[in-house]
């Protein structure tokens, strides 16, 4: 019984006598079946034949003490308790089988996050409010196992079975799962068996009136041993719920993707609308005695006390990747610059400022990594949502276009600290036609598909055109698309990684910044500045190089980065190499309009001599690609880990040479924004409401960290290339020339074709 509820109720009426009150000894005589008796042998034999198909203890990855069968020894250390508040109206369309719903939600939950199809939930049950008078004193609490099998049946079917074997189980609860603990101690250990792994506890406040005597009613429920539990209480005024783990089993990130994975499941037997949205969330963490930890001991959120704060989110791999890019103590200033984007716009006539501000924050409600903040936590990193968005638009006057232009330029090169808001829109205002707009973003954030869908949705939300539903979200994202969300993935994208560097490994090609004799880039975070050349294959010639890339089986791509790779191999005197190919990753038609940094560069082993024809090596590059991209995301491991320090301690490298496709096809064509989308747009663009120039990359510094970086476009007129390059390395001519053998090497048995000179993009 709760300590908690018991003080509640010897409080309740200080004048009523003790022997006045109901007494357990009889209530207990009479519901409980003394061992030995027909009920009890009855009981036995049905729990020995549930349990005889109960699953094995599920493996849970990251634990820090051995599992324990039987229960035995569970949870001996701190706990973490992530409590939620629900409204209430959103369950009373479907307020019949709650109960089962909320134990179905939870189990396909566990069966999801640790893929298993069998699963014991050890349900707690009170008999209070069932025929027991509520003043009663004693143990009327307990719990029994409920074995669910094949989790991945239809939605009412398996929520009819998870109610059926919760009833069954209730019905024979004469035996709960401590006295099952005792009578089949033996077994359960043999078979490893724990009942008590995975707990549920469900209140009804309406028919247990006793809870009325507490201050919060899942106080009700005493501590269990459990290593991860759910609890809920239903009011009528909210539904109260609180996921417990044993945090030597389950730490605080894994805590909040288990309740945001159960409120997906929930909203799905309740067949809500729309997502649960919890108007309130407390993570705290206490010993398993039920007290608070040590103050020594206790994790202080260093959010409390901080205004203006939705939730504590994870950070993903590519997150942490970048993070620890800008603050390495060895980058330079240019690298702590590295990873800004933006894009400038001239518009005419001028916008309804507050009208475009409104449009931003319909487009930042619906996106919420664009209000994430990042703040130092420990040794590493913590991010959070900001309720509201802040700092994220300025309306500025100034006095003509030249100056204008002069504050554009200074906006385009200004820092985002990583602790500031990560998105900005600044309109600069001069005379009475036109502004000049400045959309500014961090790649902690946002990665170019990201930026075109939001230029393309803020021109939407500004005409008052619909926008689709989001139906990501940012926790959705770590656990189905990033490492830090999957158990093991770390683990097998590492394997990979060694066998992509299997010894001996590539030298460093001899160009650039080696051939200089100057310090090779192999730490990324020795970045200088850069610039870029471009050039374009006329469309007649890239129609033959799409012919050549079908009938040998491949992409136009591939025929690139294979020309690319000759030509860096001729060039540095080496036949073997690694490529970092450009990958957008949005594969799942959920991710088609999310914002986040979703793409990867991914590594490819590139063995020039192995193949006789371009077609052939760009075959073999193509097959890279696709099983890299299985491993992905590599952005982390690209500038840190174990795998990039052994690589580069052996004088190799991990990511000097990009190259890939720039432009994502959807914002090329059939957008609102399709004019602004595209890398070669140039002159003043009719989007109906206001007329747009995009402006070209507004930065007097352009920071660089890669030595070559090759993209392609349609050009409009054929195929663009647009080459940045390291100006410590390479200098203009050098550039043109690297970008024209790679085109010669493309076309080469076409027909001759001179290299069309393109504006920078």
């Amino acid at each position: 019984m709760s300590v908690h509820l018991l003080l509640a109720l010897l409080a309740q009426d200080e004048e009523e006598a003790v022997d006045a009150r109901p007494s357990f000894a009889d209530h207990a005589r009479r519901v409980h079946p003394v061992p030995g008796s027909s009920e009890y042998r009855r009981d036995l034999a049905y729990w020995k034949e549930i349990l005889h198909y109960a699953p094995a203890i599920v493996p849970i990855p990251g634990r820090s003490r051995a599992a324990s069968p039987a229960g035995m020894g569970s949870n001996r250390g701190r706990v973490g308790l992530l409590e939620i508040t629900l409204p209430a109206a959103a369950f009373a369309p479907k307020s019949e089988l709650l109960a089962a719903r909320f134990l179905t939600a939870y189990a396909k939950t566990l069966a999801n996050r640790f893929s298993r199809r069998s699963l014991v939930v050890d349900r707690w049950y009170s008999e209070r409010g069932e025929g027991t008078p509520n003043g009663l004193i004693g143990p009327l609490d307990g719990s029994y196992p409920v074995v669910l099998r094949a989790m991945d049946e239809p939605g009412y079917d398996l929520l009819r079975k998870v109610e059926r074997a919760d009833a069954n189980g209730h019905a024979h609860r004469s035996m709960d799962t401590s006295s099952l603990e005792l009578a089949l101690e033996e077994d359960l250990r043999v078979r490893h068996i724990s009942l008590r792994q995975f707990g549920f506890a469900f209140l009804d406040g309406s028919q247990v009136t006793a809870l009325a005597a507490l201050v919060h009613p899942l106080d009700a429920i005493a501590a269990s041993a459990h290593e991860i539990q759910l609890s809920a209480a239903v009011s009528e005024a909210a539904v109260v719920c609180r996921l417990t783990v044993d945090l030597d089993v389950v730490e605080e990130a894994t805590a909040r993707l288990l309740l945001d994975e159960f409120l997906g499941e929930l909203s799905s037997q309740l067949e809500t609308s729309g997502p649960l949205v919890p108007e309130a969330m407390l993570w705290r963490v206490r010993e398993w005695s039920g007290q608070p930890s040590a103050s020594v001991n206790v994790e202080r959120s260093l959010l409390d006390g901080v205004p203006n704060v939705e939730r504590e989110i994870a950070v993903t791999s590519t997150q942490l990747g970048l993070l620890r890019f800008q603050e390495h103590p060895d980058a330079t200033a240019h690298a702590r610059a590295a990873f800004l984007v933006s894009k400038e716009f001239k518009i005419r006539p001028q916008m309804d400022a507050e009208r475009l501000r409104r449009a931003i924050e319909t487009i930042m409600a619906r996106h919420e990594v664009m209000r994430t903040r990042f703040f130092r936590k420990g040794a590493g990193y913590g991010a959070y949502l900001e309720r509201t968005p802040t700092e994220f638009f300025r309306v500025e006057q100034v006095a003509d276009e030249a100056e204008a232009m002069e504050r554009a330029t200074e906006l385009a090169q200004e820092r985002i600290d990583i602790e500031a808001p990560m998105f900005r829109v600044t309109v600069i205002r001069f005379g009475s036609e036109c502004d000049l707009i400045v959309a500014k973003a961090h790649h902690l954030v946002v990665d170019g598909y990201s930026l075109g869908l939001i230029v393309e949705e803020t021109v939407k939300a500004y005409l008052g055109l619909p926008l689709d539903p989001v139906e990501m979200s940012i926790d959705r994202f770590i656990r189905d698309f990033d490492h830090v969300g999957k158990p093991g993935s770390f683990e097998r994208r590492d394997a990979f990684l060694r066998k992509v560097f299997a010894e001996p490994l590539p030298d460093i090609p001899n160009l650039g910044r080696k051939a200089k004799g100057r310090r090779t880039n192999v730490n990324l975070v020795d970045c200088s500045l850069g610039e870029g050349v471009t050039l374009s294959i006329p469309g007649d010639q890239q129609d033959m190089l799409r012919k050549r890339a079908r009938a040998a089986g491949t992409t136009e791509t591939a025929m690139i980065i294979a020309a690319f790779a000759h030509t860096i191999g001729v060039r540095g005197g080496v036949d073997d190499m690694v490529l970092q190919i450009p990958a957008a990753l949005r594969h799942d038609r959920r991710l088609e309009n999310y914002v986040n940094f979703v793409a990867s560069d991914v590594p490819v082993r590139v063995r020039l001599s192995r193949y006789e024809t371009l077609e052939a090596l760009a075959v073999s590059i193509g097959e890279g690609i696709d099983e890299a991209i299985q491993f992905a995301p590599f952005m982390d491991s690209n500038y840190f880990g174990d795998v990039h320090d052994d690589v580069v301690a052996k004088g190799s490298y991990t990511s000097l040479f990009v190259v890939g496709t720039q432009t994502v096809e959807r914002w090329t064509q059939a957008t609102q924004s399709a004019p602004l989308q595209r890398a070669n747009a140039t002159g003043e663009l009719d989007l109906g409401m206001f007329k747009v120039t995009p402006l070209p990359d507004m930065r007097r510094e352009k920071p660089r960290t890669s030595e070559l970086d090759l993209r392609t476009y349609p050009s409009g007129t054929g195929l663009g290339l647009f080459m940045t390059y390291d100006l410590l390395g390479y200098d203009d001519a050098e550039a043109h020339d690297i970008l024209r053998e790679v085109i010669e090497r493309l076309v080469a048995g076409q027909s001759t074709v001179d290299a069309v000179e393109q504006a920078a993009v």
